[in-house]
């Protein structure tokens, strides 16, 4: 019966319960997600500090929005179907919302740079890579602290599609996810309630 228990915890379609599990099992599962949350963090991270604002300074800021906002679309696709297919959806699920949050901070991130190298006037303050996330984040969370504001009108007009977009798009997204790992938890309870009785 503890084969059958071990084996099952590493299948994706029909995993062992999160309360069969021993403490170590579930160490391990939590080791294991919040590892590669924390690589794909980082990855996303590092893509966006090492991308050549210089070289594509010439390259319209609206053609990087949309390239971002379509990654952004991407990354919830993505990880919509790795939540279908989870064996443990609420620890995936948790990186799937941070993941998509930060895919969405990003791309307007490196919009707000690229407008600030084009003309720097369109800020308050210089907007380097660092600043254009703080100034993101801010705007996200409605605090907007005011130490960097928009101050020419294409520059308002970007912040403002931010703040429906977060208001709106990043919410449903948000939601799209929450709902993908109900569901799959739900499917995963009924398929592990028609197992043999030996398994449970």
């Amino acid at each position: 019966m503890s084969a059958s228990t071990s084996s099952t915890a590493t299948d994706d379609t029909n995993p062992a319960p999160w309360s069969d599990l021993d403490r170590r099992g579930r160490i391990r599962l939590v080791i294991a997600n919040t590892a590669r949350m924390v690589l794909a963090v980082a990855a996303l991270l590092i893509a966006y500090f090492w991308f050549p604002v210089n070289e594509t300074a010439s390259v319209s800021v609206i053609v990087v929005l949309i390239v971002g906002l379509l990654a952004f679309a991407a990354m919830v696709v993505i990880q919509i179907r790795q939540l279908q297919r989870a064996p443990y959806p609420v620890l995936r699920g948790v990186q799937a919302l941070l993941l998509v949050t930060l895919m969405f901070i990003v791309a307007f991130s490196l919009t707000y740079v690229l407008m600030a190298q084009a003309d720097p006037n369109a800020f308050s303050e210089q907007m380097t890579k660092a600043a254009a996330i703080y100034f993101t984040v801010t705007t996200v969370a409605t605090v907007g602290f005011g130490d960097i504001v928009a101050t020419t009108d294409a520059a308002r007009i970007v912040v403002t599609i931010q703040m429906l977009m977060g208001i709106g798009i990043l919410a449903t997204a948000a939601r799209v996810v929450l709902s993908a790992t109900q569901s799959r938890h739900q499917a995963l309870r009924e398929a592990r309630s028609g197992r043999p009785a030996v398994d449970d």
